[in-house]
């Protein structure tokens, strides 16, 4: 994973599959994480490859929130409940990790547990976005120790 994966990412308009080289490719996505910033959540359609694996695979799907801030507004929870009505048709969980660093609770997450899959919808960002935010999508790209599912914005 690297540059060339990120770059993949910016310019393809279709889901992608990462698998970085030492990840652990002999087990089925059985426990996958979502990571969302519960912000404009996108719709139901971005998800169906998602749904899809974890349907096939029986996978519990950890739907998890990393923030610096100890209180979710409620805009967040408005989207966390967009989420539960996507996925209500097979097993998943919310979870919510306090951390300076979406990347690093991110990371951290995974180790704790146990995840198969990482996925992330990559989102369309303006201009003053990409030059004053950090993209965790691509801290993701470079570093992640797990498979990794890209899915686009619709």
């Amino acid at each position: 994973l690297g540059s060339n994966t990120y770059t993949a990412i910016k310019n393809v308009a279709c889901p992608i599959l990462a698998i970085p080289e030492a990840a652990e490719t002999n087990t089925l996505f059985r426990n996958i994480v979502l990571a969302s910033d519960y912000q404009n959540t996108t719709s139901k359609s971005t998800y169906n490859l998602l749904i899809e694996i974890a349907k096939a695979t029986h996978a519990e799907l950890h739907v998890l929130h990393v923030s610096e801030a100890p209180i979710i507004k409620s805009e967040e929870t408005a989207e966390a409940q967009k989420l539960a009505r996507y996925f209500k048709s097979f097993k998943h969980s919310f979870h919510f990790k306090l951390d300076k660093h979406i990347a690093e609770g991110i990371y951290e997450y995974i180790d704790e547990s146990s995840a198969h899959l990482l996925t992330i919808v990559a989102k369309k960002h303006g201009l003053l976005d990409r030059i004053f935010k950090s993209s965790t999508t691509r801290k993701m790209a470079y570093h992640s120790k797990v498979p990794l599912l890209i899915l686009q914005q619709d």
